[in-house]
């Protein structure tokens, strides 16, 4: 699902007179609240899962950019939008700095593969300062909503740079429900933008050899496999490897295998010499 797909007009406040993060997550709860695609989920609802996600962790970027988000049971659709500030929020930013940039989003909780790329469309808009510039001097919900669209139609493909303090990191999930939860904790992030990848075990490929078809079974969900590809910094790789053996390492402990590789090694070196 792309980003400029359900970003709406009716989902944008400009110069908001909003001074605290309850006024911000309540005025976020209401615009989400009026566009319908929720199926009728009151804003007080919105509001209490928006809450319940900012009392994990924060979601603020820094750079004075936030991503307040929530799944929600009985969400038909997903909402997107965004909502800016006359004065800057404290909104416990790891940089520090305060907030008056808030893009959101909300929607069903059986879709965090959704959610999660939505999130991380958002990010990498986010990640250009010249990005958030330009859509703090939007003077309508129409010219922020262009902005968006003029980056996508750019291409948001974005390589990590070299450096030594980059980790990429394989999540393996073979089951349905170890996936859902590795979403949440991806989600719960914020930040992160991430490749899912549809992968499948290897004793279905068995079962598919007529030497081992006759005594291996795979039916329904044994057949499951996803892959999740993500890159970080090494101290946000740390961070996101403790929220999954916290969430998952008890529940799943048979259904997930996770590899962390120095970004140098999964990327390659090619030397140079004379010859």
């Amino acid at each position: 699902m792309e980003l400029i797909d359900v970003l709406r007009v009716e989902t944008v406040a400009l110069g908001q007179n909003l001074v605290s993060v309850d006024q911000v997550l309540g005025r976020i709860s209401e615009l989400a609240a009026s566009t319908g695609a929720l199926s009728g989920i009151p804003a007080d609802r919105i509001l209490a899962a928006l809450k319940s996600r900012e009392a994990l962790g924060s979601t603020a970027l820094g750079g004075g950019v936030a991503l307040p988000h929530c799944r929600l049971d009985n969400a038909k659709g997903f909402v997107v939008g965004i909502l800016t500030t006359r004065r800057e929020v404290r909104f416990d930013s790891l940089d520090g700095r305060e907030v008056q940039i808030f893009a959101f989003v909300i929607g069903p909780r059986e879709d965090p593969s959704t959610h999660l790329e939505l999130l991380s469309q958002l990010s990498r808009f986010f990640r250009k300062p010249g990005n958030r510039k330009a859509l703090q001097n939007a003077e309508s919900p129409q010219n922020a909503i262009d902005v968006i669209k003029s980056f996508v139609g750019a291409g948001t493909a974005v390589l990590p740079e070299i450096g030594t303090n980059l980790r990429m990191i394989h999540v393996f999930a073979r089951s349905r429900d170890a996936f859902n939860d590795v979403m949440d904790v991806f989600a719960s992030q914020g930040q992160l933008s991430a490749m899912i990848v549809d992968g499948e075990r290897s004793d279905s490929y068995l079962a598919s050899i007529p030497a081992f078809a006759g005594f291996m079974e795979t039916r329904g969900d044994d057949r499951f496999g996803k892959v999740v590809v993500t890159v970080v910094h090494e101290k946000v790789a740390n961070q996101l490897l403790r929220r999954l053996e916290f969430s998952c390492g008890t529940s799943h402990a048979n259904s997930l295998l996770v590899t962390v590789t120095e970004i140098q090694h999964a990327m390659g070196t090619i030397s140079s010499s004379e010859s």
